[in-house]
């Protein structure tokens, strides 16, 4: 988490929602982390800030090839 006062994580449901209310790109912001950024992804996001999930990585290069792989849409 790179805020203390962030909001929780609204979910997939609520990216597909807005998805398909607007006509614009999608960027998905807030607790996006491996085990879920494809979830993200499918979603309909077409863009994933994963600042936490890259800094606090062990190898920031590791990870940031990882949530990239993960993130390509099928």
């Amino acid at each position: 988490q790179t805020k203390e006062d962030a909001n929780p994580p609204l979910g997939v449901k609520k990216i597909r929602e807005v998805k398909t209310a607007i006509g614009i790109p999608l960027v998905a912001i807030g607790g996006i982390e491996g085990t879920n950024i494809g979830e993200v992804a499918a979603a309909g996001a077409d863009v994933a800030a994963v600042a936490s999930a890259v800094l606090k990585a062990k190898d920031i290069t590791v990870a940031t090839r990882e949530l990239l792989s993960r993130f390509k849409k099928i």
